[in-house]
């Protein structure tokens, strides 16, 4: 769905909505429920068709929730949900910019997201003091069957602790020179011009051409 062929019927798909209130839209035949609790344990037989979750999530807890949703509930294969401007932003955002990072990175080693509609103010009573948007999370297949999640953002979170210094200075101690080369990827890079499949093959990279310890280090 192309941003700019979407149409809708704001009052009708937003009704009484707040932005800030997280409240849940959804198709109980298939669509996920957030309900009040974010929970995303067991519920029962789920997993016998795929889910697609509708929600509008509060600013402070919608990265969570939506990596939650991602790690935990695998049932859910599709969602559509409404978050503020700055969280949609982070959301989608590519390598090469300021906007993207470790939530960029993580949504990204599960999912693809793309933006949908913008949300103006003006639809809400009372009007917030942000604009909103639509995002669109479809799940795919991780970019590596090799590495897992966890050991690709222990790296990724390493390299953003410090995003402005180029990997070879973050990641020196964990990332050989044999690593980058494998990986085709420049020591002078810095992370934010990483997408996750680049960080797939670096962390692959790492895994079979481990860093050297001098002797001396291991007393």
């Amino acid at each position: 769905m192309q941003a700019d062929a979407l149409t809708v019927n704001w009052p009708e798909l937003l009704s009484s909505a707040d932005p800030s209130s997280g409240q849940a839209v959804a198709d109980r035949e298939n669509t996920g429920d957030t309900g009040d609790t974010g929970d995303t344990g067991d519920s029962g037989d789920t997993e016998e068709f795929p889910w697609t979750l509708v929600a509008n999530l509060p600013y402070n807890t919608a990265v969570a929730l939506i990596m939650g949703v991602l790690a935990d509930a695998p049932m859910v294969q599709r969602m559509v949900v409404m978050v503020q401007s700055e969280v949609a932003d982070r959301l989608v955002a590519g390598p090469g910019g300021r906007t993207i990072g470790i939530p960029s990175i993580r949504l990204a080693w599960f999912a693809r997201a793309e933006l949908l509609a913008t949300v103006p103010p003006e639809v809400f009573i009372p009007r917030p003091r942000v604009t909103s948007a639509l995002v669109g999370i479809t799940r795919r297949e991780p970019p590596s069957r090799i590495v897992s999640e966890s050991e690709l953002m222990a790296l990724v979170a390493r390299a953003y602790s410090q995003r402005r210094k180029m990997l070879r200075s973050t990641l020196g101690k964990a990332v050989s020179v044999a690593a980058f080369e494998a990986a085709g990827i420049a020591g002078t890079s810095r992370p934010e011009e990483l997408d996750v499949v680049a960080w797939a093959r670096l962390t692959e990279a790492v895994n079979a051409n481990p860093v050297e310890v001098a002797p001396e280090a291991l007393l």
